[in-house]
């Protein structure tokens, strides 16, 4: 197989920073998108009509994770890629988002050039991963991992006194039937920080207990 060097859209991938940016965008610029609200359910969306435009396949997970899969030439465990749209109060435009769009940019360059992976390739978005609204932080993806037991993290309230529950179940209903656990094997998650951006980070990982699509 002959060996292609491609390259991403930069101008793309700085408008889709942006655009997702308008779902909570501040009045300095930042973004506040807590988990399962308005604002991160119409980034959630627009996501998935984003995937659906690239022929990728689109499930939810029993705790609202968000999985897109682009199919690969063997039927394999798929690479994922991906990490959260939600944010803190206030927060900045690229942490979490930062992860979900790069896999974003990695699905739309291989439709570009019209080359199905070899494997399949997955883009994740964990739910309520900064646990900003739901206490405690990286709780979907602590759920699928084992850390957390999802009917104990369902309960867990917001300000307001609202279950992560009541808005699991609008986040889903919304999208399709919730699938099982199953085992996942690859995870890539690119993650920015303090201002610094974080090495990509392939790990073998904690989450071998997975929720996932396939």
């Amino acid at each position: 197989m002959q060996e292609q060097k491609l390259k991403i859209n930069a101008e793309r991938l700085k408008e889709t920073i942006e655009k997702f940016a308008d779902f909570g965008r501040t009045e300095k610029n930042g973004v506040t998108r807590l988990s399962l609200s308005n604002e991160d359910i119409g980034a959630r969306d627009y996501l998935v009509s984003c995937c659906k435009e690239l022929g990728m396949s689109i499930k939810v997970d029993d705790v609202a994770n968000v999985y897109a899969t682009m199919a690969g030439s063997e039927d394999r465990p798929p690479l994922v890629m991906g990490s959260h749209l939600d944010t803190v109060k206030k927060g900045g435009r690229f942490d979490g988002v930062l992860g979900v769009i790069a896999a974003l940019e990695v699905a739309r360059t291989l439709h570009d050039h019209r080359i199905q992976p070899k494997i399949p390739f997955m883009l994740v978005d964990f739910t309520n991963e900064e646990g900003a609204r739901f206490d405690p932080a990286m709780m979907c993806s602590g759920i699928i991992s084992g850390k957390f037991e999802r009917a104990q993290m369902l309960q867990s309230m917001d300000s307001q006194g609202m279950t992560l529950e009541r808005h699991w179940r609008r986040a889903v209903m919304r999208a399709m039937r919730p699938i099982d656990y199953r085992k996942r094997p690859l995870i890539w998650k690119c993650i920015l920080n303090r201002g610094r951006c974080s090495r990509v980070k392939h790990v073998r990982s904690a989450l071998l207990r997975a929720s996932s699509a396939w």
